[in-house]
């Protein structure tokens, strides 16, 4: 019934499958579990979209999906033809960005769109190209804060129109005011102004930068050691959300760089278990590094699609193989399940900062110095004692302040 159904799916008018899709073919009829497809191939709307994509007859590109409404059934269509390899990987965010781009500015007036296009091409998407090359690819939350960018610039553009006032014109007293009457979101068009007036579309304007302050949100000790404790030992809560839980409470890992975690970071020997993390190994408590395990043995709650390829070895794998779990869905499910991943984060930050110098705290947890430095700052150590603390005894771990002992 799933050969027929599969061939009813990809088959053109003549009733025949095309070459391009031949690999899609042999994935889906070759699944642990044929009824799970049938009964996504009569339920989904991805199943729907595809159906309508074959029977186009024509072969399909990134450039024919590009021109689709951009939904999310279309997205996990591209990503399971990519997985399948009907279609080549590319890096999604940032091709996303230059249809949004074009979307963003069809309606815009033509005086806004002279100056925003050239802005968002040859700065804005050419940084996020030298991102991608540079760190192997571009995330969701890079591609968030590239929009920023370029919508500030429309809205301080609309504005000045508002008021019967031009770019060129702008002061910077008048500049102030606008940033005064909104957020500090404002502050970000820093970037297009400096653009401008290196380009002589603008005079030299100051946009200071948003002050740094302490945390406010986090969780006090106790309750971030009680719900430490919950993710080491309820087994009620799902064994993914256990882990994730475990890893930002204790080592203060944003939920982003937890999810990006490979089966092939977890690095094992006959007496430990560690975690590579930048090329610096973390030694693992042995009941997470149990649950750990466990992560890893377990394939059924892997969805079917998912596991038609599993080449990228996730630890937290999302619904198709090339992608990791959505941090948004995930840090749903944690806070649902009573685990505040953000304030855990900052609690567990703070607790480490309190312990360790800057260099290894950034190390620990993959900040930028600047970062680890303000957070040691706040938590108002003397890096003196840990000097001295190392001197006398070089076998302790600091980092982790007493939570293996505790744990």
């Amino acid at each position: 019934m799933l050969t027929e159904r599969v061939i009813d799916l990809l088959a053109d008018a003549d009733g025949r499958v095309a070459q391009q899709f031949r690999p899609l073919l042999h994935a889906l009829t070759r699944v642990e579990n044929p009824a799970t497809v049938v009964g996504w191939l009569a339920k989904s709307r991805s199943a729907k979209l595809l159906r309508d994509l074959a029977a186009a007859a024509e072969p399909i590109t990134h450039d024919v999906l590009d021109q689709q409404p951009q939904t999310q059934p279309l997205h996990y269509i591209r990503e399971v033809l990519v997985t399948t390899g009907v279609l080549t990987a590319r890096d999604e965010h940032l091709e996303r960005l230059r249809s949004w781009l074009e979307r963003v500015l069809a309606d815009k007036p033509s005086h806004h769109i002279r100056v925003v296009k050239p802005f968002a091409q040859w700065f804005v998407l050419r940084r996020a190209r030298r991102s991608a090359i540079r760190n192997g690819d571009y995330r969701r939350g890079s591609a968030d804060y590239a929009r920023a960018r370029i919508l500030i610039a429309l809205e301080l553009l609309a504005w000045l129109d508002q008021h019967d006032l031009t770019l060129t014109a702008l002061t910077q007293s008048v500049l102030d005011q606008w940033l005064e009457d909104g957020t500090t979101t404002r502050r970000t068009v820093r970037y297009f102004l400096g653009w401008a007036y290196e380009r002589g579309l603008a005079t030299k304007l100051d946009v200071p930068m948003t002050a740094r302050t302490a945390p406010a949100v986090l969780l006090d000790e106790d309750d971030r050691i009680a719900q430490l404790r919950r993710c080491l030992t309820d087994e009620t809560l799902g064994l993914d959300l256990r882990v994730a839980g475990a890893l930002i409470l204790l080592f203060a890992m944003p939920l982003t760089r937890v999810l990006r975690l490979r089966d092939t970071d977890v690095i094992r020997d006959v007496d430990n278990t560690h975690l590579l993390i930048d090329g610096h190994r973390l030694l693992l408590p042995p009941r997470l590094a149990d649950l750990i395990q466990q992560l890893q043995a377990r394939t059924g709650a892997r969805s079917t699609l998912a596991r038609i390829d599993r080449t990228p070895g996730w630890l937290f794998p999302g619904q198709i193989a090339t992608r990791p779990a959505h941090d948004n869905a995930v840090a749903s499910r944690l806070q649902r399940a009573g685990i505040d991943s953000f304030a855990g984060r900052n609690g567990a930050r703070l607790a480490l900062a309190a312990d360790l110098p800057a260099s290894v705290l950034a190390d620990l947890t993959g900040l930028h110095i600047t970062t680890a430095l303000r957070w040691t700052t706040w938590a108002k150590r003397d890096w003196t004692q840990f000097v001295a603390a190392r001197a006398t005894s070089d076998s302790k771990r600091s980092f982790g302040p007493n939570e293996h002992d505790r744990l």
